[in-house]
C-alpha cells in the first residue's frame, strides 16, 4: 500500500479534527462518510495537505467488499437505504479525488492503487444510477469526476497497464459518461471542461493503439449505439466551436483535433459504412465545415500536425462510402470557397497540399454524378479565379489541376445540356427478335421484375421471356442493389454521360471492337468506360469476356444472341474505397444523333 492511503497519516492532522478523524477510521464507512461531510462543510479551514492527509479514509469508503455487500443488501427492502447511503458516499469521494487530482495532491505512484479501488465502483455506480434515482447535481458530479479520472488515469504511464487490462469495460463506462454530458448542455462550462478530458482520454488511447474491434464495440454499446456514437461526435465537434465573440488560444481546436484522430481510429476498425453513414446523417459535415471557416478566421497554434490532420480527415470522409453523396455535402457546406479561402491563410499552409489532392484527385472522379455536378455550380466561378499554385508542390500537379479544370468545365457542359432537356439517346427494346428503338410514337415500359428490361409491347416481353429473360430477371433484380445508393437522375445522368463520351471516342471504339471481331469472331468484345482514373476525362477499354468476372455470362449470351445489334457495354466507378463495374447494356441503335448544336459536338481534348 502507498503511504498516502496509510491509516497513520491520520494522526499528522490538526488537533482539531485529528481525534474525529481517527474515530472515524475505527467506525464504520457510513460514520467515515459523515465525518468527511462534515469537513467538506468547514473546506475554507482546511489545506490541500491536510485534505491529502485524510486519503486513508476515502481509500477505505471505496472498500470493494462494501460493492459486494451492497449487492447483497439489494436483495432486501430493508438494505436499500443503506446501498443509496453508499452510493452517495463514494460519489461525495469521487468529486474530493477529483479535486485532489486537480490540485496534484495525490502523488503520481499512488494511481495505480487508486484506480484499482476506484473502476469497482465507477462501474457500480453506473450499473445503479436508476435505482438510486440520483439528482441532476450528483448525476452530474458522476459525470464529471469519470471523465476526469478517464484523462488523468489514462495518461499516467505506471496505470496505463492497469487500464488496458480492463479498456473494454472502461470503454462502456466512458461512452455512458459521453452520452450525459452531451445530453445535458455540451456548453455549459462545466460540462466543457469534462468533455475536454474524455477527447483527451479518446486522443491518448487512439495514438496509443489500443483500440479494437472489441473495445470499441462497447463504446459503442455504451454510446447507445451507432447512430447515437455519431451524434455524440457531431455534437462534440459543435461544442468546441469557437464563437465570434469567444476568445481563441493556441489550445482553442485541440479537442476537435482530438476527436477526429479518434474517429479516424475508429475508421480503421469498425465497420466503414455504418458508422460513416451515421455521420452524414448527423451532420458531421456541416460542422467540419462550420470548424473550418474558424480555423480560418483565427490564430492557430503552432501545431502543424493538427492542421494537417483536420485537412486529412476531409479527405477521408469526401472517400467514404457512398462517395457522391459525401462530395455533395461538403459541396452544398461551402467547400469549394473554404479551400480557396486556405491559400491566403497562412496558418492553413500545412494543410494545403491536402486539399490539393482533393481538388486534383478526388473531385474528378465525383463529377460524373448529376447531384455533385449540380452542388459544384455555383463554386464553379471561384474555382476558376483560383490561384492553384499553392496548392501543389510540383508544376506537373498544377498543369495536371488545369487539365482537371477543363474536364470539370466539360461535364459542366454536359449537365447544362442535361437540365435543359437538351440531351437524349435512344433506347431499345429488350427482346432479341424485335431492339425496335424508342421513338415519339413508340412508349417502351419496363419489366415489373427487375425494373432494368424494356420492351415496346406485351407480346416482345412474352417472347423475351420465354427466350431467357426468366433467368436473368432476378439477377438483374439484385444487381439494381449495387447502384441503389443512386438516386434515378444520378443513374440517368451517368447513362447520358456514357452515350456522350461514346460518342466522342466512337470511331476509335469501333476500330478495335472490329480489330477483336475479324481476329476471333467466336469472341465475346466487351466497352468498358473507367471513370476511376481522375488523369483522363474518360478512358475506355475494349476486351474480351474471359477477363471479366463471370458475373456477366448471362448478359454476354443474351448480346450474342441480338447479332450485335446490343453492345456489352459496361462502367467502372469508385464506391466507398473499391473500384466496381457495373453494366449499362446499350443498343447499337442508340446511337442516335442527339439534339446539340454543332458547337457543342465537338470533342473535347
Amino acid at each position: 500500500m502507498h503511504r498516502v492511503f496509510k491509516l497513520s497519516n491520520l494522526a499528522k492532522l490538526p488537533f482539531s479534527i485529528r481525534a474525529g478523524a481517527l474515530t472515524a477510521a475505527s467506525g464504520s464507512s457510513d460514520e467515515r462518510f459523515k465525518f468527511l461531510s462534515r469537513c467538506a462543510e468547514q473546506t475554507i479551514q482546511l489545506t490541500t495537505q491536510q485534505w491529502t492527509l485524510m486519503l486513508p479514509l476515502f481509500f477505505s469508503i471505496l472498500d470493494p467488499d462494501i460493492i459486494q455487500s451492497a449487492g447483497d443488501q439489494l436483495e432486501t427492502e430493508s438494505g436499500q437505504g443503506d446501498v443509496y447511503q453508499s452510493l452517495l458516499a463514494a460519489l461525495s469521494t469521487f468529486n474530493t479525488l477529483s479535486h485532489l487530482i486537480s490540485y496534484e495532491a495525490i502523488p503520481q505512484r499512488a494511481l495505480p492503487e487508486l484506480w484499482a479501488r476506484l473502476f469497482p465502483w465507477m462501474e457500480f455506480l453506473d450499473a445503479y444510477e436508476d435505482f438510486a434515482e440520483l439528482s441532476s447535481t450528483w448525476l452530474n458530479i458522476k459525470a464529471h469526476s469519470y471523465a476526469h479520472f478517464l484523462r488523468v488515469f489514462g495518461s499516467n504511464t505506471e496505470n496505463k497497464p492497469a487500464i488496458r487490462s480492463s479498456l473494454s469495460r472502461v470503454a462502456f463506462v466512458a461512452g455512458r459518461t459521453w452520452s450525459h454530458l452531451i445530453e445535458t448542455s455540451p456548453r455549459g462550462s462545466q460540462n466543457l471542461d469534462a468533455l475536454f478530458h474524455l477527447s483527451q482520454w479518446l486522443y491518448i488511447w487512439a495514438a496509443d493503439d489500443a483500440w479494437d474491434f472489441a473495445i470499441a464495440e462497447d463504446l459503442v454499446a455504451g454510446a447507445g449505439g451507432m447512430s447515437a456514437l455519431a451524434t455524440l461526435i457531431v455534437s462534440h465537434v459543435r461544442a468546441f466551436l469557437p464563437t465570434p465573440a469567444s476568445p481563441r488560444d493556441r489550445h482553442t481546436f485541440d479537442p476537435i483535433f482530438d476527436i477526429l484522430i479518434f474517429v479516424g481510429t475508429l475508421y480503421e476498425i469498425l465497420p466503414n459504412f455504418p458508422l460513416s453513414r451515421a455521420l452524414l446523417n448527423r451532420g458531421i459535415v456541416t460542422a467540419l465545415m462550420d470548424a473550418f471557416r474558424a480555423l480560418l478566421d483565427g490564430t492557430l497554434h503552432d501545431d502543424k500536425g493538427d492542421v494537417a490532420g483536420f485537412a486529412n480527415f476531409i479527405q477521408v470522409q469526401l472517400s467514404s462510402y457512398p462517395r457522391h453523396k459525401w462530395t455533395g455535402k461538403f459541396l452544398q457546406a461551402g467547400l469549394i470557397p473554404a479551400i480557396c479561402a486556405s491559400a491566403a491563410t497562412p496558418h492553413m499552409e500545412p494543410a494545403l497540399l491536402t486539399f490539393g489532392i482533393i481538388l486534383n484527385e478526388l473531385l474528378p472522379l465525383m463529377t460524373i454524378y448529376h447531384s455533385v455536378l449540380s452542388d459544384l455550380r455555383p463554386a464553379f466561378e471561384s474555382l476558376s479565379r483560383l490561384d492553384a499554385s499553392p496548392f501543389f508542390a510540383e508544376q506537373k500537379d498544377l498543369e495536371h489541376w488545369n487539365f482537371v479544370f477543363k474536364m470539370i468545365e466539360y461535364r459542366l457542359s454536359i449537365h447544362q445540356l442535361y437540365t435543359d432537356g437538351n440531351l437524349n439517346f435512344c433506347l431499345a427494346c429488350g427482346n432479341v427478335k424485335c431492339a425496335a428503338p424508342k421513338s415519339t410514337t413508340l412508349k417502351l415500359r419496363r419489366c415489373g421484375g427487375c425494373s432494368f428490361s424494356l420492351y415496346c409491347s406485351k407480346e416482345c416481353q412474352v417472347q423475351d421471356w420465354r427466350f431467357g429473360h426468366r433467368h436473368a430477371c432476378a439477377l438483374l433484380s439484385t444487381r439494381r442493389h449495387d447502384y441503389s445508393h443512386l438516386s434515378d437522375k444520378d443513374r440517368s445522368f451517368l447513362r447520358h454521360l456514357i452515350f456522350e463520351d461514346g460518342r466522342a471516342w466512337h470511331d476509335e471504339v469501333s476500330h478495335h471492337r472490329q480489330e477483336i471481331v475479324l481476329k476471333l469472331p467466336a469472341a465475346i468484345p466487351y466497352i468498358l468506360f473507367d471513370y476511376t482514373d481522375q488523369n483522363s476525362y474518360r478512358t475506355y477499354k475494349v476486351g474480351l469476356l474471359d477477363e471479366l468476372d463471370s458475373g456477366f455470362d448471362d448478359d454476354a449470351v443474351r448480346a450474342i444472341c441480338r447479332s450485335g445489334r446490343v453492345q456489352f457495354q459496361l462502367v467502372r466507378v469508385w464506391q466507398g474505397n473499391q473500384a466496381v463495374t457495373w453494366l449499362f447494356p446499350m443498343n447499337s441503335v442508340s446511337m442516335c444523333v442527339s439534339r446539340r448544336t454543332a458547337s457543342q459536338r465537338e470533342r473535347v481534348d
